[in-house]
């Protein structure tokens, strides 16, 4: 069995996982959204406390890669369009 290369340059999931559990942090402070997915925040929240706390920006990317834990649940939101980030792109 072979086995996969993650390098640096290549591997963006950890990134992007931190970027999307920034946006629905920011996106639950809404209360009506709050209100519609309170699991999912709830879960959100959870995560976003355990990224804050850890003891270093390696065991903070560990941590926010519990975002995608949350993202399973049956009231998670995805994220915005990209012509929502992005207006005229």
């Amino acid at each position: 069995m072979r086995a996969r290369h993650r390098g640096p340059l290549l591997d963006c999931r950890d990134p992007f996982l931190a970027w999307s559990l920034a946006r629905h942090h920011t996106t639950c402070a809404d209360v009506a959204t709050r209100r519609a997915s309170l699991t999912f925040c709830s879960c959100v929240d959870a995560v976003q406390e355990r990224v804050d706390k850890a003891a270093d920006p390696q065991a903070a990317r560990i941590e926010a890669q519990r975002v995608g834990k949350c993202l399973e649940l049956p009231d998670a939101f995805p994220l915005p369009e990209i012509e929502t980030l992005m207006p005229g792109a």
